[in-house]
Order: C-alpha cells, then structure tokens, then sequence
C-alpha cells in the first residue's frame, strides 16, 4: 500500500523591528573670508524705484562763461570778445573805441591779432578814492588785455593833471604825455591796466589803503606834464 505523508507546517518567524536613535550632528559656523573678486560694499543704497541714497556726495562742477563777440569796434564794461580777422578788422591802425567814455580810445596793429575779451569801466577804485579824498580823481578800469603790438592808449584830462597806473595795489607812474591837439594824455602800451588821473600829485610806490588805516601820502616831485615822478 502506498504510504502518505503528513505535511509538515512550519511556524512562521517573526522578527522584531530595530529602532536606530537619530544622531543629530552640530551645525559647524564658517567665518567667511575675504573674496578678492568680491566687490566692495557700496557707500549707498538703492529702493525698489533706483533712487540712489547716500550720507555725503561730492561733485566738482565746472562752468565756463563766455562773452558775447563784438559787433563793433566798441567795447563795453561787461566784456566783449574781439576776432578781428572774422569782423574783418585786421588793420595796421585800428581804433577802438569805449562805451563808457567815447573820448577813450586804443589804437593797435591788428595783424595777426587772435580773440582778446576788452572791456573797460570808470567806476572809482575805493582805496584810493579814501586814500586822497580831497583830490579830484578820474578812473579808467581796462580788464587787463594783453595785445601782440604795442598800441596807443589815449585818456582824456586836462593839461597839468597826473596820471599813473593802479596795479598791485599800489599807485605807479607811467609816462603819459600830454596832447593839446587830442585834449588826451597818451600812453604807448601792450597791456591795458587800471589808470587814475588826478588833479593834485600822489604818492607812487605805496600801498594804497584806507585813509584811516594809512599814514599821510609823502609828496613826490613829478612832471606836471606826464604825472609821472622825477
């Protein structure tokens, strides 16, 4: 006969489950280093709308003013800008006459002559007005204008009056000579300058300061036809 076997069942196994404790790490802090490529932290902020802020802003400005070019040969007290070869003056002998007194004039070789600003003003100099403030004195403030030729400068006065040249502060003899014919003072120069003509003689040399600051004038000879000391 044939034999049977009894099936075996095995019991099942059952493994009980391992619980690892989580091991939490220290975070580690890093100082941070200097990146060279790194810009540098601006001295300013900027908003959501770009308007740039900031404690302290420097800015140089540089403004240039210019003169208005002369028409003319007539200069006035504000400055005008000559060019004589574009106003087609460019003369051996060319006059030029002043605003602010039309018996003024400059006559100079123009040849060759670049852009020159030339103005003139008969505004009294203060110092030396409180300096002799008994004389009778008469002003004629150029700007200073350098020309390439030496040119005549004639000043109306009258005979036996003194003329000199205020520069640096100081009163300087110049030589003027007298023109009966012109009723003028001539005077050669490159250079127009400061002039005073006075109808009593004055110190040349000195600073020239308020009278209350400054010592009486000591009287210097001159030639009572040039104003200018002996």
């Amino acid at each position: 006969e044939p034999t049977t076997e009894e099936p075996t069942t095995e019991e099942p196994t059952t493994e009980e489950p391992t619980t690892e404790e989580p091991t939490t790490e220290e975070p580690t802090t890093e100082e941070p280093k200097d990146d060279p490529e790194k810009e540098p932290e601006k001295a300013y902020s900027e908003d959501k709308d770009k308007k740039v802020k900031a404690d302290k802003i420097e800015i140089d400005v540089t403004i240039t003013l210019g003169f208005a070019k002369a028409e003319t040969l007539e200069a006035d007290a504000d400055g005008l800008l000559f060019d004589f070869e574009e106003m087609d003056e460019q003369d051996e002998e060319t006059e030029i006459t002043f605003k602010e007194d039309d018996d003024v004039s400059f006559t100079v070789d123009t040849t060759h002559q670049g852009e020159i600003v030339i103005a003139m003003d008969t505004d009294e100099i203060e110092a030396v007005e409180d300096a002799y403030p008994s004389a009778n004195l008469d002003f004629y403030n150029f700007n200073g204008a350098t020309f390439r030729k030496t040119g005549t400068l004639l000043l109306p006065g009258e005979e036996g009056q003194f003329v000199y040249e205020y520069k640096n502060g100081a009163l300087q003899a110049v030589n003027a000579k007298w023109d009966s014919y012109e009723e003028a003072f001539v005077l050669k120069t490159k250079t127009l300058g400061q002039y005073v003509i006075s109808d009593v003689e004055l110190a040349v040399g000195a600073a020239v300061a308020p009278a209350d600051e400054a010592a009486a004038p000591a009287a210097v000879a001159a030639n009572p036809s040039t104003g200018a000391a002996l």
